[in-house]
């Protein structure tokens, strides 16, 4: 195996996103995870100008213009770039310019935010869930306290009268109260983990 074929198969290994620019911004190789992030192929990216690949890139471009004329490293975090087909990628990239033939290159680094993003947005609804489950809860201690006094009262009333008219009243709000207590407690959820266990089907 030749130095190069090592070397190519290292930068294909990577999580990271890397393109080979020319002096032209023309591709010359992106690795296997950069061709997952620009939904293209190496072999259909080469020689291709880069402005056709990022739309409205041009603030881009001329950031790897830039970075190539001074010989500076350049990175821009949370930078949205716009592809074909409409679709965008949310990335941090970092701009390497370097000089290989008496030729400047760039080598472009792009780490896709999209993962880190959704865990994100994961834990912003984790955090609103636990929230609202919280507050239900207290909405539900305060539901609950006077539902029994309710109920501990209509029994009460229940046990001093013999009209069997009134005694029906006392035992619709004993059931009523029942029946509230019980839907407070189906909104609340389940008092403990549920346990799960198999099942013959």
């Amino acid at each position: 195996m030749t130095l190069d074929n090592i070397h190519k198969q290292l930068i294909d290994s990577l999580k990271t996103g890397v393109m080979l620019l020319d002096g032209d911004l023309r591709l010359r190789y992106i690795n296997m995870e950069a061709e997952q992030l620009l939904a293209i192929s190496d072999s259909k990216a080469n020689n291709q100008y880069i402005g056709e690949l990022l739309l409205g890139a041009d603030d881009e471009i001329r950031e790897i213009r830039m970075a190539m004329d001074k010989g500076i490293s350049v990175t821009r975090r949370m930078a949205e770039l716009h592809l074909k087909h409409r679709r965008s990628i949310l990335v941090d990239y970092t701009i390497n310019p370097y000089r290989a033939g008496g030729e400047v290159s760039a080598l472009l680094e792009l780490n896709s935010l999209e993962h880190a993003q959704r865990i994100s947005q994961e834990e912003i609804l984790s955090g609103a869930r636990a929230t609202t489950q919280e507050l239900v809860r207290g909405l539900a201690h305060e539901i609950k306290n006077p539902l029994g006094g309710i109920r501990g009262a209509a029994q009460l009333l229940a046990s001093e009268i013999t009209d069997s008219e009134l005694h029906d009243y006392t035992q619709v709000i004993i059931d009523e109260a029942d029946r509230l207590h019980n839907l407070v407690d189906r909104l609340v959820g389940a008092k403990h983990p549920l346990a799960f266990s198999d099942t013959n089907i």
